[in-house]
This record gives structure tokens, C-alpha cells and sequence, in this order.
């Protein structure tokens, strides 16, 4: 989507596209011109995550999760790992590593759209150029446990699955 809406100056709005989507409209300025970010702070407003807005508001939180995953994984006595590399060079050098945060921007984008672990690692692992090293599906799931938010987003989730099944009945007995 990102890809369509281009940065480039154009007539009639003098300025880019993209800029102009991304203008906020809370009190908070949006921190980064990306879908997975903005999106994380509109809905955690609207869903009164005060904590989850707080960090999406006030940083990359692309870099925020990254960070997290990161030192999850440096952590002593961690329970969590990214998988083991194929070649040395797939392997997260820093926390800023531009792989790791592509790894996680994906994986929480998808999440919120409504993607389950399994298929999301399914699809990473074959993206390792992309997104490095990667994990496995435990991993995510801890991951995304652990991010503050998560059970906001998680029922969020469930209750859009929810409504989604219920309609879906509710068409089928229409179109019968």
C-alpha cells in the first residue's frame, strides 16, 4: 500500500501524498510515515491503550520492537531465540540491524491484519535477504505476548473474528 502512495511532490497538494495521509489527527504527531506504526497508534487511542500509545507516539516503534527483540534475545537464561542462520551474514548484528526491523515492522503488520504465527513464519522464512534469520513460531508468540498492548490488540482481534463469523452466518441465512 505504502509503495502506491508515493513521496513525491505532487500537483495539486504541493506536497507528498504520503505526507498528507500520515498527518495526525490526535494530539500526538504520527513518528513515522509507515502503516504498521501509525496504525498501532491510531488503534491503540481508539482501543484507550494508554501504555501502547505512549510508545507509539513517542518513538520508531518499528525500532521499539526491535530493541525488544533484541534484547529478548540477549537476555540471561532467555527462553527466547531467533532461529539459527544458514550462512553467518543472515545473523542480527545490532538491534537496529535493518533486517530485525523489517522482521518485526512485517510480523506485527501482519498480526494486526489479522495473520496467525504459523502462516507469518511460514512466509519470513523464505524472505531470510529480506529479513534475516528470522523465528520460529514459539518465538513470535512469545514475542507478541510480551509486547506491552498485546492483550488490547489480542481481544481487539478475537472481537473482530468474532463479528466476522456472526456475519458470516448471519449473510449465509439471507442468502438461503
Amino acid at each position: 500500500m505504502a509503495a502506491a502512495v508515493s513521496a513525491k511532490i505532487r500537483a495539486p497538494f504541493g506536497e507528498g501524498l504520503r505526507r498528507r495521509w500520515f498527518l495526525s489527527t490526535t494530539l500526538q504527531p504520527f513518528i513515522e510515515e509507515d502503516v504498521s506504526s501509525s496504525q498501532t497508534q491510531v488503534l491503540a487511542f481508539l482501543l484507550g491503550d494508554h501504555e501502547l500509545e505512549q510508545i507509539a507516539s513517542t518513538q520508531s516503534f518499528n525500532g521499539y520492537l526491535a530493541q525488544r527483540a533484541w534484547d529478548k534475545s540477549h537476555a540471561r537464561g532467555r527462553r527466547f531465540k531467533f532461529q539459527k542462520p544458514v550462512v553467518s551474514e543472515d545473523e542480527y548484528k545490532k538491534p537496529d540491524d535493518r533486517r530485525l526491523r523489517e522482521l518485526v515492522k512485517e510480523a506485527w503488520m501482519r498480526t494486526l491484519y489479522g495473520s496467525q504465527p504459523y502462516s507469518i513464519t511460514q512466509e519470513q522464512r523464505g524472505k531470510q535477504d529480506e529479513l534475516g534469520q528470522g523465528w520460529n513460531i514459539d518465538n513470535l508468540e512469545r514475542f507478541l505476548k510480551t509486547t506491552p498492548g498485546w492483550k488490547t490488540v489480542k481481544t481487539f482481534l478475537d472481537a473482530c473474528r468474532a463479528i466476522g463469523r456472526r456475519a458470516d452466518i448471519t449473510e449465509s441465512r439471507v442468502i438461503q
